[in-house]
């Protein structure tokens, strides 16, 4: 089963990666638009919820900033962290990854009823609680 799940996610992740590539993005780069809608971050926090380690989300957002799509700005409070703040230019380009997500996810749950997709969802958010995520 583990290796079922693990060929599920390399599926999703290169057609993500396919569906993204002529806005110059990938999956990294899609999980931190993402992660960043909802407010600012840190550079360490988005490295922890995008699965990279910190040395290597310092280019994605240098890519990202220089497109436009984010900012970087200390902290208030904690003036050594730099925060990361969508633009209204990230914004725009997050919603056209949102819909093409969207459009992955029903490619993926085709054939699959309402009954059906809810007892996925909840088996897979069980799962996730049972290795303790």
């Amino acid at each position: 089963m583990g290796f079922l799940i693990k060929r599920l996610q390399h599926s999703l992740r290169r057609a993500l990666d396919d569906g993204l590539r002529d806005l110059g993005l990938n999956t990294a780069h899609y999980v931190v638009l993402r992660e960043l809608e909802a407010g600012p971050l840190s550079a360490a926090e988005l490295a922890r919820r995008a699965f990279v380690r910190p040395q290597a989300m310092a280019p994605l957002l240098e890519v990202l900033e220089e497109r436009g799509l984010l900012v970087r700005s200390p902290h208030v409070e904690h003036r050594r962290v730099l925060e990361v703040r969508l633009t209204p230019r990230g914004r725009e380009l997050l919603s056209v990854c949102q819909r093409r997500c969207e459009d992955l996810e029903e490619r993926l749950l085709k054939g699959l009823g309402a009954h059906e997709r809810e007892s996925l969802l909840a088996a897979l958010q069980r799962c996730l609680r049972n290795m303790g995520s």
